[in-house]
């Protein structure tokens, strides 16, 4: 909360400071015409590093896109999962909720040892 505050205060006094006039124009003006060439060079080094970082970064990825080939990937035939009704049915039939009476007295054996 204090860093704001202080960098508020700093703001608003810059701001007044720039806004001085000299020789009827504020001194702001006078500050950008001596820094532009500078600031424009900047500029200029910054969006070298982002272009080359951006092309480095593509390269990489085809390098990394094109070390994958057509064959390395599973045929579509074992990826497919064909709709079998047969096997549905039986899948359903195994999944019923209605146990034989040996699987109930093995669940309830389960059951009672648990209690114990």
């Amino acid at each position: 909360m204090f860093f704001t505050l202080k960098l508020m205060i700093y703001s608003i006094a810059l701001f007044l400071i720039f806004s001085i006039p000299v020789n009827e124009k504020p001194l702001f003006n006078y500050v950008y015409s001596q820094t532009a060439p500078h600031t424009d060079k900047l500029f200029q080094v910054i969006m070298e590093k982002v272009r080359s970082g951006i092309n480095t970064g593509k390269r990489v990825g085809s390098k990394f896109f094109s070390n994958i080939s057509p064959g390395d990937a599973a045929s579509p035939q074992k990826n497919v999962v064909f709709y079998n009704e047969a096997a549905e049915t039986e899948a359903k039939a195994v999944r019923s909720d209605e146990y034989t009476d040996e699987e109930k007295a093995l669940l309830k054996k389960i059951i009672n040892e648990g209690d114990q």
